[in-house]
């Protein structure tokens, strides 16, 4: 082996030049060369040894539809120094936010980098950000929250349906209503069937309202709440069986976050964990103990640290802050979801199949519905029209999961149907569609017992149904109606008798 070093020099105008080589003969191709010098400084691909993003924490909480602006910090191990790209990443899982990194330059070992987040998310759910640079990759992941939140810690829910009537709490904080108004459930100081919106007569500041078989309630952002329509149960809560045609306080109700209503019956959650309930009581949904009727509200026994209720027709649903679920009522196919045969109860107690849950729904139904907080949902009672989801027609008394759905942000039930809105802002509706409630052709069978994707509403926010008709609400704030109409309970002021795909509702 003979390894040379070789000078050449070239004649240049003002004198000579010299550079030097190395050869080697015999020797392996490439041994002996001296490698090639580094890049100069700026030019070095970015690299790092590790990157965390379980060590990063975003700095605000996001709730859902609501503009979101915040930063997320990560850490890294083992940078080289080198200068990187700026950088835009779309969320997945929940859509509409964006995490932006400016151009920089890594640090020579450990450092950190920080995204800025902004946008508006359009559920709740999981907002993954996936995350490359450097050579590695790692996944940060957001939770946005249901808007539920405002003020004085009051649950908002800003639409409410039950049998053939619609509410919805428009942004000036009045609310307008339309459908069935026999008792003066609208609220306009008529008892006339109304088929588009009207608002409904002196209230302001309502932060959430709710429907219950003939009479409606509204809870203000002081905490008080008010009530009109039909009493013959004293389920107005103001201690006579008069009906009133607009809104009333209802007097020794204070610090309300919540409330719901059932066919004759009210309740309400007040910001100590607390539940009231007033109106009727002979299937014992007052849980007072008794099957009598209270025509002002009392506290129902045995629940403390209750973060949310739900009314069903005769049975009632309260949710505590450790994730378990009570019931009690009406225990028609097993709606108690205790896998007893009782018909009635008149105490609240623990429904001991379900852990870990963050949202109840039994609106107006006999069947009930349960999300749970891997995003699975589970569901009890009637299924006499499929409302389960399970694909079957056969009722269940203890609450069972839904295989069929996963990822949902929200839930909601119809009389004899039933909603779930998907981290991606798709619906999905299962249960009986004779009306078109269901948003699908009817073609596809009166009876549903297994989800089916509403592809003309995606992006939808929250979801509710009546006996016959739905309405859901999109992200943007604008309403959609389906199904039956012989109330006027679509909105659309027209005479058609059943829609079987989701139409605006103007007005509002």
């Amino acid at each position: 082996m003979n390894r040379r070093l070789l000078i050449f020099c070239s004649l240049l105008l003002l004198g000579y030049s010299c550079h030097k080589e190395y050869s080697c003969e015999g020797c392996i191709p490439g041994a002996g060369i001296p490698p090639p010098p580094p890049p100069p400084p700026g030019q070095q691909s970015p690299l790092i040894s590790t990157l965390n993003c379980t060590s990063g924490n975003f700095s605000s909480s996001a709730f859902e539809a609501t503009p979101y602006s915040g930063q997320f910090n990560i850490t890294y191990t083992g940078g080289n120094a080198a200068a990187y790209k700026a950088d835009t990443i779309a969320s997945t899982g929940v859509a509409g936010l964006t995490a932006i990194l400016a151009a920089g330059t890594l640090a020579n070992g450990s450092g950190n980098l920080s995204y800025s987040i902004s946008g508006t998310p359009l559920t709740a759910g999981s907002a993954t950000f996936v995350i490359n640079i450097g050579g590695k990759n790692c996944t940060a992941t957001l939770q946005i929250d249901p808007q539920v939140v405002v003020l004085n810690g009051i649950i908002r829910i800003p639409i409410a349906v039950e049998k053939e009537r619609n509410l919805v709490v428009l942004g000036n904080g009045k609310v307008k209503a339309w459908g069935s108004n026999q008792f003066g459930e609208i609220g306009d100081g008529t008892t006339t069937i109304r088929r588009t919106p009207v608002e409904v007569s002196g209230l302001s500041s309502i932060a959430t309202v709710a429907a219950g078989g003939y009479h409606s309630l509204a809870l203000a952002d002081n905490g008080k709440v008010w009530a009109w329509g039909k009493n013959d149960q004293g389920q107005l809560g103001n201690g006579t069986l008069f009906e009133d045609h607009v809104p009333k306080q209802i007097n020794g109700l204070s610090n309300i976050i919540s409330i719901a209503a059932g066919f004759d019956y009210s309740l309400a959650l007040r910001n100590d964990g607390t539940v009231w309930a007033w109106g009727a009581n002979l299937w014992g949904v007052l849980g007072d103990g008794t099957y009598s009727n209270r025509h002002q509200p009392v506290q129902v026994n045995n629940l403390t640290g209750i973060i949310a209720i739900a009314a069903g027709t005769e049975h009632c649903l309260a949710l505590k802050n450790d994730g378990t679920v009570w019931s009690w009522g009406w225990n028609a196919n097993g709606c108690l979801g205790d896998g007893s045969t009782i018909a009635k109860r008149s105490i609240p107690e623990k429904i001991s199949a379900l852990s870990g849950i963050t949202a109840i729904a039994a609106n107006g139904s006999i069947h009930s519905l349960a999300l749970k907080n891997d995003g699975s949902l589970w569901a009890w009672g009637d299924n006499a029209y499929g409302q389960l989801g399970d694909g079957s027609y056969t009722e269940r008394s203890i609450p069972a999961p839904m295989t069929a759905l996963n990822d949902v942000a929200f839930i909601g039930t119809g009389e004899r149907h039933s909603f779930a809105i998907k981290n991606d802002g798709s619906l999905w509706t299962w249960g009986w569609n004779g009306n078109g409630q269901l948003g699908v052709d009817f073609v596809l069978s009166f009876f549903q017992p297994n989800p089916v994707n509403v592809a003309l509403l995606p992006g939808i926010k929250r979801i509710a149904g009546g006996s016959f008709h739905s309405m859901a609400q999109k992200s943007d704030g604008s309403v959609y109606t389906m199904g039956n109409n012989v109330y006027g309970q679509l909105g659309d002021g027209s005479a058609v008798l059943n829609r079987y795909e989701p139409g605006i509702v103007s007005g509002l």
